[in-house]
């Protein structure tokens, strides 16, 4: 039984997109490590959208997702502590 999303994605999706097989998508995140500037999310992204297209086992793709949860968690709670440690140095 398929369940439609009840929040609405963070960004409009369009009617018609292009279907690409795994092997494409695969090919993109393994691309996102030749540049040096990429981010954990964009790279964990690339892999997600590698593992739903290229049909992975419904448990592996949720328990990718649970992992990256808690890392972006994770760096979401460093940038608050080093905010904070920022504006116990400045005095403010």
């Amino acid at each position: 039984m398929n369940k439609k999303a009840i929040v609405p994605p963070p960004m409009p999706v369009q009617e018609e997109l292009l279907v690409i097989p795994g092997s494409v998508a695969l090919l993109e995140f393994q691309a996102s490590f030749v540049n040096e500037y990429c981010h954990l999310p964009e790279v964990s992204l690339r892999y997600l959208i590698y593992l739903i297209l290229s049909d992975a086992d419904k448990e592996e793709i949720k328990r990718f997702c649970l992992q990256v949860r808690i890392d972006l968690n994770q760096e979401r709670l460093d940038r608050l502590r080093d905010s904070a440690r920022n504006i116990a140095l400045l005095g403010g």
